[in-house]
């Protein structure tokens, strides 16, 4: 197990597939580092008891892979999300970077769903570059739960 690293699900041993997951049930936000976000148990979390939840001022919630474990690998990532009552439309996103560049947008959504939905996308991540997944909601009241991020070899 690699040291920050949460629930891995499959062993590593070279470049052979990876899976990761969590639900922000611990003090450590599943290794995510939030701004303008919180792990809650009053959001009403998708399961477990806790959710991760955004600040009045939209926030983000990053998770760095190294390339020792991403690299040369297609890459998936999901993450449940919902709006909470009130009938506003909040922004929700799933999206990613490989190495130092820009974030690419793997789904959106803007609505007032208070049901939990899923984001997810797939990616390849040719070299050897570090891989990061970023969550984001626009406004205070959306909820996040229940993200996923795993790798098998690319065809």
């Amino acid at each position: 197990m690699l040291p920050g690293f949460p629930k891995p699900i499959l062993s590593r041993g070279g470049p052979v597939p990876f899976a990761m997951s969590g639900s922000f049930e611990g003090p450590s936000n599943d290794g995510f580092t939030f701004t303008n976000m919180f792990a809650t148990s009053s959001g009403t979390p998708r399961t477990g008891s806790s959710c991760a939840a955004v600040s009045s001022a939209g926030g983000t919630a990053i998770l760095i892979i190294p390339a020792a474990v991403a690299g040369r690998l297609r890459i998936t990532m999901s993450i449940w999300h919902r709006s909470a009552p009130g009938g506003i439309n909040r922004t929700r996103s799933l999206s990613y970077a490989i190495g130092a560049g820009g974030f690419v947008s793997l789904g959106s959504v803007t609505n007032t769903s208070i049901t939990y939905a899923q984001l997810t996308g797939t990616f390849d991540n040719p070299g050897m570059d570090d891989v990061t997944m970023r969550f984001e909601g626009s406004s205070t009241s959306a909820f996040f739960d229940d993200w996923a991020i795993s790798g098998v070899l690319i065809p």
